[in-house]
């Protein structure tokens, strides 16, 4: 990089710092010599910022308008003459031009402190990847980015053990380095129902012993599974008859039937019937589980069952 001062040129940014000032070096040629114009001793051009010159002659500084005339930035003009071979310096302040550049306060609003900083706009990154590292030096970093056909990826290093998905500070979706995700707090409820009297003729089931319920989602005051979200929920239903024949019981979405499973046997029959399907739900419907014709069994963990599950 190259910086242009009006007394001397174009010089190395690397020299800037000292070279705001040009000393030209002339010596007189002839007797009573009062003009210096030209190349100096040295084969430089004189160039000068009116009023930014310093004249000394015999080792004194002499006085602009008294002692000397400079006024058109290319010679100097002596009120007395001096003789051949005395020295005569121009000391030429330069002054510079810096242009597309900003002020502090401008560059602190523009850009990113290395340090930590806040971004209020979008950060657009065409063709890289964002590398994001635990501590300077670390290679086995998370990277996040976009291939030419609309693909995205997340990329965890070696040294990542767990990728975790976040809100609020709590850990939603979790997958380790070996490909397995859990999901914690995925909304689900499992349970059976075990009471007395220990059958079930008619009615909805209700659920009083709970194995899971991620979510809270289950009430057993009224048997209902209320969907927190809108989505598909993998529903299983499960019983047995009990010493009579036939038996049918469904699974329901907001009181009407989806699908049930029934059994019929002899006197004494036991036979189970179960039921998986899903459902598509939108948040706030419920799904129950209902016994059509019965009796079916319910006096322990082998009876009447429900499980519900969001899978997506």
């Amino acid at each position: 990089m190259r910086i242009y001062f009006d007394a001397y040129g174009w010089i190395d940014a690397s020299s800037a710092s000292v070279a705001t000032l040009v000393t030209y070096e002339f010596v007189a040629t002839v007797a009573n010599q009062t003009t210096f114009t030209g190349n100096d001793a040295n084969g430089v051009l004189l160039s000068y910022t009116v009023g930014s010159e310093v004249v000394i002659g015999n080792g004194a500084k002499l006085k602009r308008g008294v002692d000397y005339t400079a006024s058109n930035g290319s010679s100097i003009v002596l009120t007395e003459g001096v003789g051949v071979g005395q020295e005569i310096s121009v000391l030429a302040f330069g002054s510079f031009l810096v242009a597309n550049t900003y002020m502090k306060s401008e560059a602190d609003a523009r850009f990113v402190n290395a340090t930590g900083d806040t971004i209020t706009g979008d950060l657009q990154i065409a063709g890289a990847k964002l590398d994001l590292r635990s501590a300077p030096g670390d290679t086995n970093g998370l990277k996040a980015w976009m291939d030419l056909n609309g693909i995205g990826y997340i990329n965890a290093g070696y040294s990542v053990s767990d990728l975790e998905l976040q809100t609020a500070g709590i850990t939603r979706i979790k997958a380790d380095r070996n490909g397995r995700i859990t999901m914690p707090y995925q909304p689900m409820f499992s349970g059976y129902r075990n009471t007395s009297p220990t059958t079930v003729s008619s009615g909805v089931v209700i659920h009083n012993i709970a194995m899971t319920d991620v979510g809270s989602c289950y009430n057993a005051s009224n048997g209902r599974f209320t969907c927190p979200v809108a989505g598909k929920y993998l529903v299983t239903i499960n019983g047995h008859a009990e010493n009579t024949a036939p038996i049918r019981h469904v699974m329901r979405k907001n009181a009407i039937d989806w699908t049930g499973e029934y059994s019929s046997g002899p006197a004494g029959h036991y036979g189970a019937a179960g039921r998986t399907a899903i459902i598509t739900c939108a948040a706030g419907d419920y799904i129950d589980h209902y016994v059509v014709s019965g009796p079916m069994w319910c006096g322990d963990t082998t009876g009447l069952s429900m499980t519900v599950h969001l899978i997506g």
